[in-house]
């Protein structure tokens, strides 16, 4: 039996890409715990976010709240892996492509935060009703620049 036990130890220390089951477990509960902040970060912070801007004498920036709300709150999904990572000790081979994975989610963020904006920016155009006059032609020049900056930002 203590053959048996020795396994068990030996399975707890090294189990996982040579990083210890325990330390596997306690990045796994890193995570979770900026799953956790994320929904606190909504409940509290988004929502007094959103009650200033309901309060201002424009709605745009309650469109950009909107916009930007999911990318924020992303934001700690890609802030829990990085942290995970770092907890456990793992390999070369796997912390390379940890790092890969956070970058690369770093980079979808950022644009998919300003891909969201475009369309409530795009609002700015209304300027130029002087310019262009009708407002037909307007709104074709808006949703031609909104799809032109989705476009260029995909």
């Amino acid at each position: 039996m203590e053959g048996f036990w020795q396994t068990v130890v030996a399975v707890w220390t090294t189990g996982m890409f040579g990083v210890g089951v325990g330390e596997v477990l306690l990045a796994v509960a890193v995570f979770f715990v900026f799953l956790f902040a994320r929904r606190l970060f909504s409940r509290f912070f988004i929502r007094t976010i959103k009650a200033f801007t309901k309060r201002t004498a424009t709605d745009i920036d309650d469109k950009i709240l909107a916009a930007v709300e999911d990318p924020l709150r992303f934001v700690f999904v890609v802030v829990g892996v990085y942290a995970a990572g770092q907890v456990a000790p793992f390999p070369d081979a796997v912390d390379a492509i940890l790092d890969r994975l956070v970058r690369s989610l770093i980079a979808f963020t950022i644009f998919w935060a300003v891909y969201r904006c475009v369309e409530p920016l795009s609002y700015l155009l209304d300027k130029l009703t002087g310019v262009f006059g009708a407002a037909g032609l307007r709104d074709s020049l808006r949703g031609f620049f909104t799809k032109l900056g989705k476009f260029v930002i995909a």
